[in-house]
């Protein structure tokens, strides 16, 4: 067996400890380091003491108040950085000639702007380092079949009801498209919206086999996704945010000429998305191949340039 390799977490927020806490699901990076065949928790850091004395029990780790401490003393080769999105980009700039760290984690969608991404990026190459956003969907081979049919679709059309602000909550579902279709055709804004400090507008992306409608939802933690894909082949339908997909055969209409309706008799793929965390760092070793780390670094830019670009469309002009 391969020696597992040293992790270091830094932020122990929601995503980084908090959100799969007394659940049987595997939803932060800590759980998911925990239970990895291919890691382990070696060194965290957070702010907060108490919260430190918590991790250092379960966890049985060593913890700090100070990164430079944890990089020094423990010299983690793989590092997490599971912090607000307005400090990943310091923090990395902070952290990234460490001579220790072979692998970065960040949180999406990776920094404030495509802009300041490319800059990270860069820096990564130039140190020799691999540089991975979390959009843990992006890492689950459970999609492959969704994602090939997909391909094949004549037309498709997804609407997505999300909270939270355009940078956060839309980015997982526009980096997973680029992932299928490479680039967008167009990009439109519906409706212009200002009033938090992630901007939510509603907005439409359109690629060549078909669109996306993403409307801003005022409900809280509200998210919710369908999607209906026709191909000669066959339907696609979701209804339930991705968790699970039901697939028609299309066959000849019994009484109208020419006309194609679907079978009544459909395939269920239900995708578990209580261990999402865990499938990324299963996963994450097969993504250092270069072409795969490649295509991952371009959706990552191009997933900014689009969030950029509906920023930009949502200005209200003067």
């Amino acid at each position: 067996t391969m020696a597992k390799i040293s992790t270091g977490i830094i932020g122990l927020g929601n995503i980084g400890y908090k959100y799969d806490l007394g659940k049987k699901s595997i939803l932060t990076h800590a759980k998911a380091i925990k239970s990895s065949k291919y890691f382990y928790i070696k060194t965290a850091v957070d702010k907060n003491k108490s919260v430190l004395k918590k991790f250092k029990k379960t966890f049985k780790c060593n913890t700090y108040s100070s990164i430079n401490n944890a990089l020094k003393n423990d010299k983690p080769e793989f590092l997490i950085i599971s912090t607000g999105i307005s400090s990943i980009s310091k923090i990395f700039k902070n952290v990234i000639s460490n001579k220790s760290i072979k692998i970065i984690m960040i949180e999406k969608p990776g920094a404030n702007n495509a802009k300041e991404l490319l800059k990270m990026i860069q820096l990564a190459k130039k140190n020799k380092k691999y540089l991975f956003i979390n959009y843990f969907r992006l890492f689950n081979p459970q999609l492959d079949l969704f994602k090939t049919k997909i391909r094949n679709s004549k037309n498709f059309r997804i609407v997505f009801f999300y909270c939270r602000g355009m940078y956060n909550n839309t980015s997982h579902l526009i980096s997973l498209l680029l992932s299928i279709f490479k680039n967008p055709k167009n990009i439109s804004v519906i409706k212009k919206n200002h009033d938090r400090k992630d901007i939510n507008p509603d907005f439409r992306i359109k690629f060549n086999k078909g669109d996306v409608t993403f409307l801003s939802s005022n409900v809280k933690n509200l998210s919710y996704l369908k999607l209906i894909s026709i191909s000669d082949k066959e339907k696609i339908i979701s209804n339930n945010s991705f968790n699970d997909f039901i697939f028609s055969k299309s066959q000849n209409d019994k009484f109208i000429k020419n006309h194609i309706t679907y079978s009544k008799n459909y395939k269920l793929l239900k995708i578990d998305y209580s261990k999402s965390q865990k499938i990324v760092y299963d996963n994450i070793t097969k993504f250092k191949n270069k072409t795969k780390y490649n295509q991952q670094i371009n959706i990552y830019l191009k997933t900014l340039k689009i969030l950029d670009k509906i920023k930009k469309l949502n200005r209200i002009k003067k």
